[in-house]
């Protein structure tokens, strides 16, 4: 199970193919839970093990735009091929209440599931859109955490038997240097590609874009470190829920990404590859405990991918 923004929708994750852009969420490539074949993701790994795990997500959908209250329903936009994937392209940290309103509604109604008995698997990741408009403290940390505290109550409450796993947010500044090196991208920023993330791009390399950045940096800081807390909170508090962080996306240095780790449509968005890559450190640090993840995942194509035995398990302490 998936929810967040259009990271977790994977996107323009293809960027351009046969001399058109791919101008959709490509849902199957998801780093969380892209079932396409041969995809690099945790439910594809998951079902290496267990092949009878539900709930991927395949192909390719026109983006359905969100912007916190300017967001559809996510009822009115789900489609089938989403699997139990409930990401939206847009979406704030406040919209996430919808996202897991939905996602009840379609796991409780799945004849296949045993919602009771079923042990359940969430991927969360929020906060990059927040981050482009944290210059102007939309989004205080008190705010951020009330609304994280208050998804993971409304998910414990629906979701007996399920790990919330959180992946921690990026600083998104750092691709105003990975955009300000590349032409193609300059010149898409000066076409209005402003608007995709303000904080970031609109002060340029003046004294206010500076601090407006660092503005972006300390609010994934700080609404990182929430996580962390929360998750202490919950650190064995339940038999049959449990709330993990991985520091590790937290940690990835967006500035020195190569352009193949970036979207070619968008200059903004994690590219195909970059996804494989978040999926594979991803799995890695889940059987580690908290002290020994990896804090910054590494931008290694060659990294090898862990293979659990049988007294493995996810570690939610």
């Amino acid at each position: 199970m998936t929810l967040g923004d259009s990271i977790g929708a994977a996107l323009f994750s293809k960027g351009w193919g046969n001399g058109a852009p791919s101008l959709m969420e490509n849902r199957g490539w998801s780093y969380a839970s892209g079932g396409g074949p041969n995809v690099s993701s945790l439910v594809n790994f998951f079902k290496v093990f267990s092949p009878s795990v539900r709930g991927e997500s395949n192909g390719n959908n026109i983006i359905r735009p969100c912007y916190g209250p300017l967001c559809l329903d996510p009822e009115l936009t789900y489609k089938k091929d989403f699997g139990y994937n409930l990401a939206l392209s847009g979406a704030l940290v406040t919209n996430l209440a919808a996202e897991v309103e939905v996602l009840t509604d379609i796991v409780r109604t799945d004849p296949d599931v045993n919602l009771q008995n079923d042990w359940k698997f969430l991927t969360v990741l929020i906060g990059a859109n927040d981050q482009c408009l944290s210059c102007a403290n939309l989004l205080p940390t008190r705010k951020y955490e009330e609304e994280i505290r208050k998804t993971i109550e409304t998910l414990r409450k629906n979701f007996p038997r399920t790990i919330v796993h959180f992946s921690t947010i990026f600083k998104v500044s750092g691709l105003y240097q990975y955009n300000r090196d590349r032409e193609y991208c300059r010149k898409l920023r000066g076409f209005g590609g402003i608007v995709e993330c303000p904080c970031a791009f609109a002060g340029g390399d003046t004294r206010i874009g500076g601090y407006m950045r660092s503005l972006m940096d300390k609010a994934a800081d700080a609404w990182n470190g929430k996580l962390h807390r929360i998750a202490k909170d919950y650190s064995g508090k339940y038999e049959d829920f449990a709330v993990v962080v991985d520091p590790g996306s937290g940690g990835i240095p967006v500035d020195k990404f190569g352009q193949d780790y970036i979207s070619s449509i968008d200059c903004f968005h994690p590219s195909s590859k970059a996804h494989a890559i978040f999926a594979r450190a991803s799995w890695n640090n889940l059987f580690l405990p908290a002290e020994q993840k990896a804090r910054a995942f590494e931008l290694d194509e060659s990294m090898m991918l862990y293979c659990p035995t049988e007294e493995d398990r996810i570690q939610v302490h």
